[in-house]
């Protein structure tokens, strides 16, 4: 599964990713709500503003429940 990341900001500085790409892998054997892996994000911003928040959109037929 790939896993695109939209930035959409609208304030003077963008969210800078502490990795880049961030890469992690899933084995089919995993017990259900493992995490797999942490994405962190600042933004330089102040207040809300500067609140950094995340989300998955699947993509057609990439993402299955």
């Amino acid at each position: 599964v790939s896993v695109n990341i939209q930035v959409q900001d609208v304030n003077d500085n963008r969210p800078v990713f502490e990795a880049d790409p961030y890469k992690a892998f899933v084995m089919e054997n995993m017990p259900s709500g493992t995490t797999v892996i942490q994405v962190t994000a600042n933004d330089q911003d102040t207040g809300s503003d500067g609140q950094v928040t995340y989300s998955l959109e699947a993509e057609s037929g990439n993402l299955r429940g």
